[in-house]
């Protein structure tokens, strides 16, 4: 009968995987082979796999052995090669012993090449002696991991307490998060990697994190994600923070933050800005879909003037094949009644903008109403006509933030990090809670509502400007996905909306009845040509805008 050999390998490190610990497993395998006579079938390799808890045996690739042994692959006779005992074990002598045992016991043959010892229960004269060997060795490497386990805590323990009390650093290379680096022992800003985080938090405020990503990836030095996102708001790296943890049963298990251990690359209150717009939009229903490089200036603004019910953006292609925007009445388009004619080319739409914008620009220009913008009052802005309403907004400079509001804004994310740190740290205690920690607890959900109560006293309403001082700088918002961003958010904030009423008998007439807050603010109708309607706007085709 040809015996058959399977040689098993183990290393529980990266720092074992660097240095010789496969070839001093591996080398023996040959020397073996011409002893025995068995040529090795295969070569089985659990990489960075811990015995000491047994994985190797739950997971790794031991457990294809174990399971070849059951399905009789290997069977009888047949040589289980391996380093020494402690590559498949170093849990507790009872454990140990019996997982060996059970492999004898269906007649396979163990040999350690260290110590070049074969443990067969075929000699029945040495059961004792390999009862003993297994026993010994067993106990020694469990003892050895016990040890290093302990060492292991302890340090981390200790590395925890001086990165607490003094930020010192312990992180590796491995472990040093994006945007950071390790200089003289102090963590550094690596400004080309920051600059994309600060960019995605960002965008974060205004779009998701789809979109968000893709447009950061055009540029960005790595391959960004939606996990790589997750993990950001997760960690909070970024705003200083060290998500500390052990390990329990195997398993990576939250402990405590602690707080400005990293420089921080973004501030807590740009933090929480984005984390509280991706809540907002994670709850509010808004109805239509997103479009491609935000064409859709006029998204959750544009209404249809017959029957009041929000237009939906969509795309579509004609009868050639060119694809076009179009905006369609929603009672049109769920139900296949009522508005059936209110559909129309989205070019059209914003043609009817331009036009009234340009004439508005023209007049007011004429008659000097810009100039006048900078020094008016309350009771002459009262006096010009309500279609000059939105010109006026939009020629609003972009105000200098209040400095008390900014403080208290920074205040308030300081103080609600905090809390957030605290009440993920109070989860470690099991329900075992310190009085010190309640009470800091409590102290910190009164500090933030008291905040919050102040800054909601300072805060005015911020609303997003335009400081388009004449018409080709509006035209060039409209050209870039960033500006239309800012026109639609100019357009949301500032109350506007659009009522729009197409006519096509009547030339492709599209007639548009401008609101802001609900009141009337303007009117204005145009009829369009069936090719290139925004041609006088160097505009060819508004769906290949990028």
């Amino acid at each position: 009968m040809t015996r058959k050999a399977y040689a098993y390998v183990r290393y529980s490190s990266a720092i074992q995987a660097k240095g010789d610990s496969v070839d001093r497993q591996v080398s023996p395998l040959t020397l073996f082979s011409e002893k025995f006579g068995a040529g090795i079938e295969e070569v089985f390799v659990d990489e960075g796999v811990s015995s000491f808890k047994g994985d190797n045996i739950k997971r790794g690739r031991f457990k294809e052995i174990l399971e070849m042994i059951e399905n009789g692959v290997i069977s009888a006779g047949d040589y289980l090669v391996i380093e020494s005992i402690d590559r498949i074990s170093r849990q507790a002598l009872n454990k140990t012993a019996s997982q060996l045992y059970a492999i004898l016991e269906k007649g396979i043959q163990i040999y350690t090449t260290s110590d070049e010892k074969l443990y067969s229960l075929e000699d029945k004269s040495r059961d004792l002696e390999n009862y003993l060997m297994i026993g010994l060795i067993a106990k020694r490497a469990n003892e050895e991991s016990e040890i290093k386990s302990k060492r292991r805590k302890s340090a981390w323990r200790n590395a925890r307490k001086l990165a607490k009390e003094e930020k010192k650093v312990f992180s590796t290379y491995q472990n040093t998060p994006y945007g950071l680096r390790v200089e003289n022992g102090q963590f550094v800003i690596v400004e080309e990697e920051a600059e994309e985080i600060r960019q995605l938090f960002e965008s974060l405020k205004y779009v998701g994190v789809s979109k968000s990503i893709k447009e950061l990836n055009k540029t960005a030095k790595k391959k960004w994600s939606h996990r790589n996102v997750h993990q950001l708001l997760v960690n909070k790296y970024v705003i200083g923070t060290y998500r500390a943890q052990v390990k329990e049963d195997g398993k990576k298990v939250f402990e405590e933050n602690i707080e400005d251990y990293y420089p921080k690359i973004i501030s807590e209150s740009v933090f929480y800005e984005a984390v509280e717009a991706m809540k907002v939009r994670a709850t509010k229903t808004y109805y239509g879909n997103e479009s491609t490089g935000s064409l859709n200036i006029f998204k959750h603004c544009i209404k249809c003037s017959c029957c009041g019910e929000s237009m939906r953006f969509y795309r579509g292609k004609n009868p050639k094949g060119i694809q076009y925007c179009y905006a369609g009445c929603t009672n049109k388009t769920e139900s296949g009644f009522s508005c059936y004619d209110q559909a129309f080319r989205f070019d059209y739409a914003i043609g009817v903008l331009l036009n009234y914008l340009r004439g508005l620009y023209f007049y007011n220009v004429e008659y000097g109403l810009a100039e006048k913008m900078e020094n008016a009052n309350v009771e002459q802005v009262k006096n010009w006509y309500a279609s000059d309403i939105l010109f006026l907004d939009i020629l609003k400079k972009q105000k200098t933030a209040d400095k008390n509001i900014e403080n208290k804004a920074n205040e308030l994310a300081k103080a609600k990090s905090f809390l957030t740190n605290l009440t993920e740290s109070v989860g470690s205690f099991q329900g075992r809670i310190p009085t010190t920690i309640l009470k800091q607890l409590g102290e910190a959900e009164d500090k933030v509502e008291r905040l919050e109560n102040e800054f909601n006293l300072l805060k005015v309403e911020e609303r997003e400007t335009l400081n388009a001082v004449d018409f080709n700088q509006f035209l060039d918002l409209l050209n870039s996905e960033k500006g239309r961003q800012r026109i639609n958010r100019f357009f949301k904030q500032n109350g506007y909306t659009f009522h729009f009423e197409y006519q096509k008998h009547l030339g492709r007439s599209l007639k548009m009845t401008i609101k802001r807050d609900g009141v009337f603010a303007g009117v204005y109708g145009v009829s369009f040509s069936l090719r290139h309607p925004l041609k006088d706007f160097d505009i060819y085709n508004y769906n290949d805008l990028c």
